[in-house]
């Protein structure tokens, strides 16, 4: 009997350490898990905050200068959803967009780098203003790009990258139709696609030349 009583007793302090160690376990864990949950504020405080903003373009970008322009132009911001009528000359910046109604025209000025003169019903993204590299996106119309500096110059249009090297090239995309003329006005430039076996062509151009692509085909001709 005595026997029995001491295996009993013992079997109950046993159960009742083993309720003890896993309580501070418990207790353990839940404190350990607080910290990690706190950690993140206090390494916050260290971390430099983003001077990431939507309205506003990276400070390196370049910005451009309306000089001119006559009657309709439109302008669309960094977080506009659609553009609205400009009659003042203002900057342009990096993620910004212009386009002109049917009579509208409007040039704007990158200092020692290029000048983008848009004719009427025309529309230019400018994608990129950075210091190592100008890139355009052109949806429409007929666009004059001049390259004063050193910045290299690209410019998108449909499934054609244009590049270029120096001088004044006039872009023309022909309302309605997947043709786009490229004439070069002076200097010279590179014409990059992928024709529609996924191959890639790239064909330069000097000044005189004039390229006419149609979109649909992949297919140009040189005059």
């Amino acid at each position: 009997m005595k026997n029995y009583l001491a295996n009993l007793l013992l079997f109950f302090a046993s159960f009742l350490f083993a309720i003890i160690l896993f309580v501070a376990y418990i207790l353990l864990f839940s404190s350990d898990k607080t910290q990690v949950l706190l950690s993140p504020l206090s390494v916050k405080k260290t971390i430099d905050v983003s001077n990431f903003s939507l309205d506003k373009a990276p400070k390196d970008s370049l910005q451009g200068q309306i000089s001119s322009l006559n009657n309709e132009v439109f302008w669309q911001s960094r977080i506009a959803t659609q553009a609205s009528a400009i009659t003042v000359p203002q900057m342009i910046q990096q993620g910004e967009l212009l386009k002109t109604g049917e009579k509208g025209e409007v040039k704007v000025e990158f200092t020692n780098v290029a000048s983008v003169k848009l004719g009427s019903s025309s529309e230019v993204n400018f994608i990129q203003t950075l210091p190592v590299n100008l890139v355009l996106e052109q949806t429409q119309g007929q666009v004059e790009y001049q390259k004063v500096g050193q910045t290299p110059i690209a410019v998108r249009i449909l499934h054609l990258l244009i590049e270029q090297d120096e001088g004044k090239i006039i872009i023309d995309k022909i309302q309605d139709e997947a043709v786009i003329i490229v004439k070069i006005a002076s200097g010279s430039a590179k014409i990059a696609f992928n024709d529609l076996d996924y191959n890639s062509q790239v064909v330069t151009l000097k000044a005189g030349e004039k390229f006419i692509f149609d979109d649909n085909t992949r297919t140009f001709d040189i005059k």
